[in-house]
């Protein structure tokens, strides 16, 4: 798969996902989104089983797992990164056709 075979197939999750921004209950182990409805939300994700005694608590004590808020964040990191890529992208080839433009310096032959 190509790099922009593989940034469409992202684009494409990334706009078919629940839209966000989601968050991390540590509380519930759960991740989040709110839905149209203000007085509910979305479950996105759920842990059935609480993380090792040994895990890192939040502020309020409760259980924190890492991968629970990579993927709370990713629905709002993806598609600032994809739109990251894009603006690089466009920069890179303003940049070469501004330098193909330039003339060659006769003393670097």
């Amino acid at each position: 798969m190509s790099n922009v075979e593989r940034l469409a197939a992202i684009r494409a999750r990334c706009e078919a996902a629940t839209p966000g921004p989601w968050g991390y209950d540590g509380q519930h182990d759960e991740i989040t989104a709110d839905s149209p409805d203000a007085e509910d939300y979305w479950l996105i994700v759920s842990q059935c089983r609480t993380a090792p005694d040994t895990a890192p608590r939040d502020a309020f004590g409760h259980q924190y797992s890492a991968d629970f808020a990579f993927i709370a964040h990713a629905r709002e990191d993806v598609p600032y990164l994809l739109a990251e890529i894009e603006r690089l992208r466009s920069e890179n080839v303003t940049l070469r056709e501004a330098a193909a433009a330039q003339p060659f310096p006769a003393d670097l032959v």
